[in-house]
């Protein structure tokens, strides 16, 4: 199971009780609540699970050319219905259940530098970065290898802004990797 941060937790957790709550309450007046106020109460709270996570889906609340036609007192509850299921569908809504019941991660301490080297970790001689697995970084890292070739590069000119020859290099890498793509 996934793992979330404590704040993103409380937030997913709140959001859900806040959501329960409102569709509890809208139940409970659903009688006295014109058939298309009522509709467009359930589009407004999806809008609210869609805008919960950024992305406003406009098109599902205006999308509608026409206004809906009244209904029978009895269909309330399969509207209702239907709604949840468009909403427990909804990715957005998932992610914010799964946020709301997901395990809470633990506050990671950040180590100092010192501290690192004091619980065993090295210093990449290549990029002077202090890592936990010396061989991960340097073989999977590809800001090791930047650092690495931009001290030489330092080392070779004697000046500290190689902006001008790194694009140039770039610029040769890329020709090169251009004809071998050809070929």
């Amino acid at each position: 199971m996934a793992s979330v941060s404590a704040q993103t937790s409380e937030k997913a957790q709140n959001f859900m009780k806040i959501m329960t709550t409102m569709m509890e309450i809208i139940e409970e007046v659903a009688p006295l609540i014109p058939e298309g106020k009522y509709i467009d109460l359930m589009k407004n709270i999806k809008k609210a699970y869609d805008i919960q996570n950024e992305e406003e889906e406009e098109e599902y609340i205006e999308g509608q050319a026409e206004e809906p036609q009244p209904q029978p007192q009895t269909n309330r509850y399969t509207l209702t219905q239907a709604i949840n299921e468009i909403v427990a569908l909804d990715p957005v809504f998932q992610q914010i259940q799964r946020q709301s019941k997901a395990k809470v991660m633990k506050d990671r301490q950040v180590l100092t530098k010192a501290q690192k080297l004091k619980a065993g970790w090295s210093v990449c001689p290549k990029c002077d970065s202090v890592v936990l697995d010396l061989r991960e970084h340097q073989k999977y890292t590809y800001k090791c290898s930047d650092i690495y070739d931009a001290k030489h590069l330092t080392k070779s000119t004697g000046e500290l802004d190689n902006t001008s020859y790194v694009e140039t290099i770039i610029k040769i890498n890329k020709v090169q990797l251009e004809r071998k793509h050809k070929n």
